[in-house]
């Protein structure tokens, strides 16, 4: 009689059928994957810059001895804040820190401005409270960060308060 020596029509469409389904799960669990890894290393970046960004500026405060009310931005934003102080080597400096075109930026004495936050992320919001009593003098510091890549957003606000030195 007759023996089988090839494969019919029927089962070469169902093979095709599985191994179009296996590359399709493949390549979903793969885009999944690198959508997931993106997220993530966008959430630790603008934490990171967040965190590094907040700290810089609460810990200047605190280090400072008065805030130049003149040039300083309150209540409003992009905020301004102009601090003053002496530092360990008994030298009187200035320290601003600014926001232009979405980076956070701080400026020593009269020097060239630095950006402080990661290019990935934007600031879209930065304001300086202050808060003054009859014997001392603080800031509240209200930042929103935003951050983007590979189509996933992030977005981040924090809120910090530093009490000036010498003030209590």
């Amino acid at each position: 009689m007759f023996k089988n020596k090839g494969i019919t029509i029927l089962e070469t469409l169902i093979y095709t059928a599985i191994l179009g389904l296996v590359v399709f799960t493949i390549f979903k669990s793969l885009s999944s994957t690198i959508t997931t890894h993106r997220a993530i290393k966008l959430s630790q970046t603008l934490e990171s810059s967040a965190a590094v960004s907040m700290e810089r500026i609460l810990r200047e405060i605190r280090n400072a001895d008065s805030i130049d009310m003149g040039v300083s931005s309150f209540n409003s934003s992009p905020g301004i804040l102009k601090l003053s102080g002496i530092d360990e080597n008994d030298v009187d400096y200035t320290i601003t820190f600014d926001l232009s075109g979405g980076v956070m930026r701080v400026t020593k004495d009269s020097g060239t401005p630095a950006a402080i936050t990661s290019s990935a992320i934007t600031i879209s919001s930065l304001i300086f409270r202050s808060v003054s009593t009859s014997n001392s003098e603080a800031v509240r510091v209200e930042i929103s960060f935003t951050g983007s890549a590979g189509g996933v957003t992030r977005d981040l606000d924090l809120f910090g308060f530093a009490v000036l030195r010498g003030s209590y």
